[in-house]
């Protein structure tokens, strides 16, 4: 059977193609082949959209994820392939895969159940148009998961029990931490480099503090 794509479907996966290997095509650029040993440069010609594929691009962006655009392995998330600015995780969701999400994508939120008790190693890494995360009760951060989401201003969190290690490194832009609950564990510079953040609130009854938790926070004032 012969399946003809509709221009949203089109426009999507261009899109989503490019995000994923992190090609831009509004500029010319160069690619390195490698047929040869010896690298050569190919320049690449500009891909100009039009207004009506750009008006497509941005419906989609401003539009709920859909089930087509979560890949799954059993109950875990292994990576999300929109490009929808604000994502709601499903519910069936029990855990979210190292790097889910990666960097490029233009999610700006992300809703995380209560279904979810993990995030892994970098499952939100280097989104760097993140700005809001809303956490319900996840169990456990995993180490780097979102490390140098450089947009995200502020951190509220309630029944994590673990935030591994660099979780929320370098988030650049991150002022305010405000954990509640009953946290065990803080892992080694979970906090660090985030060069403008000025208060935190953390839970009395943490267990485990690693080194360098609030490493290079020059604002923060303890």
């Amino acid at each position: 059977l012969k399946y003809n794509m509709t221009d949203e479907e089109y426009e999507f996966k261009y899109i989503e193609a490019f995000t994923r290997f992190g090609l831009k095509r509004n500029n010319a650029e160069s690619v390195t082949t490698p047929e040869t040993k010896k690298a050569e440069s190919v320049s690449v010609k500009p891909y100009q959209l039009s207004d009506e594929q750009k008006a497509n691009i941005a419906r989609i962006q401003n539009s709920p994820a859909r089930e087509i655009d979560f890949e799954w392995i059993g109950s875990t998330l292994k990576k999300f392939h929109g490009i929808q600015k604000n994502v709601v995780i499903p519910s069936r969701a029990t855990a979210i895969m190292s790097e889910a999400f990666t960097k490029g994508l233009p999610i700006e939120s992300v809703t995380i159940p209560a279904s979810v008790n993990r995030l892994q190693f970098a499952s939100f890494d280097k989104c760097s148009n993140l700005k809001e995360i809303v956490i319900d009760k996840v169990g456990k951060i995993g180490s780097n998961a979102f490390q140098e989401c450089s947009s995200l201003e502020q951190l509220e969190l309630e029944g994590v029990s673990k935030i591994g290690n660099g979780a929320f490194v370098k988030c650049i832009s991150l002022k305010s931490i405000n954990i509640q609950g009953s946290l065990d564990e803080l892992g080694m510079d979970t906090f660090s480099d985030c060069s403008n953040l000025e208060s935190v609130s953390l839970p009395n009854g943490i267990k485990k503090i690693e080194s360098r938790v609030f490493l290079n926070c020059k604002k923060l004032k303890l």
